[in-house]
């Protein structure tokens, strides 16, 4: 079976970073699958695969789409829109998956789950959720790992300190950047956005399943994007 992902990258990695985990995790449960990725920012999607291949994964230029007949199933991501006219052209039936944004609005059970049709196509509605009425989410960061796996050979000193990792869009961070030197027993581990501090450590870009896993170590975590503020309520530690 083959499936197309499409996937529009609107403000943030978490938009490459859910399909991303959703790809790996399909073709690691699925052993017969294949998936088209198309994407409208191929250099992304390698840095979150930290420039690895994938097998049974192959990515395009979102562009490509109108120059590719689609597959029979096609998860289009946080309800781009939908090319209808494009889509009726083919004689074969499509089953379409529209991913909305991740929601703990308790009345998403009024949209999960629902489908419509629309000659050739049907669309079901998926709304990623931690909320029994949703859809759920996918997690694959490892378990039982520590401050030292990150950083090796620091004093009791470092580690025993708070750890906030913040990864958050520049103005937010310009907002909140001055109240860091208050916190004297904790450290702050920057990314994408450099700084400096004595109690400031600025990171480098990690791919998406090392950024999960060093989240799910950090004490408290500043986020943004789906995959990120999920990875951080998965943790327990959201701030």
């Amino acid at each position: 079976m083959i499936i197309d992902f499409y996937t529009t990258i609107i403000d943030n990695y978490g938009d490459a970073g859910f399909s991303f985990n959703l790809a790996k995790s399909l073709l690691k449960e699925y052993r017969n699958l294949e998936i088209r990725y198309f994407i409208d920012d191929k250099n992304l999607f390698l840095k979150l695969s930290g420039n690895k291949k994938i097998n049974k994964l192959s990515v395009f230029n979102l562009k490509d789409i109108k120059t590719t007949p689609p597959s029979k199933n096609i998860f289009n991501f946080f309800d781009r829109k939908i090319d209808f006219e494009f889509l009726h052209q083919f004689d074969f039936e499509i089953n379409l998956i529209n991913f909305s944004y991740f929601s703990l609005d308790k009345n998403i059970k009024n949209i999960h789950n629902t489908f419509y049709t629309s000659k050739n196509i049907k669309i079901t509605h998926f709304v990623p959720s931690l909320l029994s009425d949703g859809g759920g989410v996918i997690i694959n960061n490892k378990k039982n790992l520590s401050k030292t796996d990150f950083f090796k050979d620091k004093n009791d000193v470092f580690y025993n300190k708070i750890w906030v990792s913040v990864f958050c869009y520049k103005e937010t961070f310009n907002e909140i950047k001055n109240e860091f030197k208050k916190y004297k027993d904790t450290i702050f581990f920057v990314f994408d956005n450099k700084t400096s501090g004595e109690n400031i450590v600025n990171m480098p870009f990690l791919t998406m399943y090392n950024y999960l896993d060093f989240i799910s170590v950090c004490d408290k975590n500043i986020v943004r994007g789906e995959n990120s503020l999920v990875g951080a309520l998965v943790s327990n530690k959201p701030f």
